[in-house]
């Protein structure tokens, strides 16, 4: 009952226009999908109610039925990923980088890079590692905006629909990198940073974040 009321207290604060800071959100740790039961779905609802507009009804139950999957469906719309109704790579990078941790995942390779891509007027080269199990690593990027499928628990059928795919060899290891060439000079592009691991689990950079070549 404690977890319903604190979850129906956000929404009626968000919806009034007041601040729902004082209520620290907790990182999401898994990919989630209907039917689960456990201390993440709690935290993903509560995340969620933190906005009436994607959760009205604000109820924290740690189950995630068909309340739950309606709003992560919202949440997916309002982002721009496509409506699966799970929380899947793409949704759990999104999710944590707005409660404010990151893009760590613990049900997939945990990303990190040192600094952004080194871009010249015509390349681009990403650096990263993998701190908690070797992946396979690539770079997808576009003039426009990436287009994702959000695929099921393990991935499958987890895809980039459009754009290009950066240097890759295809070998699993923790530090990759990747070098994009041929690159128009002056231009801004949209890129996502995708690492698998040996299991099939998927976590992301992104996506859609961005980098504008130089003039010369």
């Amino acid at each position: 009952m404690k977890k319903i009321i604190q979850g129906s207290i956000i929404a009626i604060l968000a919806s009034v226009g007041l601040s729902t800071q004082a209520f620290a959100f907790n990182q999401i740790n898994q990919q989630l999908d209907f039917g689960e039961r456990n201390s993440d779905v709690t935290s993903l609802q509560e995340f969620l109610a933190g906005d009436p507009s994607v959760y009205p009804q604000g109820l924290v139950t740690g189950y995630f039925g068909v309340l739950t999957r309606s709003a992560v469906m919202n949440f997916q719309a309002k982002y721009g990923i496509a409506q699966a109704g799970r929380v899947g790579p793409l949704t759990l990078a999104k999710m944590n980088e707005l409660i404010g941790s990151g893009v760590a995942n613990t049900s997939g390779p945990a990303i990190v890079m040192q600094s952004g891509p080194q871009v010249t007027s015509t390349t681009a080269v990403f650096n990263w590692m993998t701190t908690n199990r070797v992946a396979l690593g690539r770079v997808y990027y576009s003039t426009s905006p990436l287009q994702m499928n959000e695929g099921d628990i393990n991935s499958n059928g987890f895809a980039v629909t459009t754009g290009q795919l950066g240097s890759y060899d295809g070998v699993a290891r923790s530090s990759q990198s990747s070098t994009l060439t041929g690159l128009q000079p002056n231009t801004t592009y949209y890129y996502t940073i995708v690492a698998t691991d040996l299991g099939g689990n998927v976590s992301v950079i992104g996506p859609n974040n961005t980098f504008r070549t130089s003039n010369n």
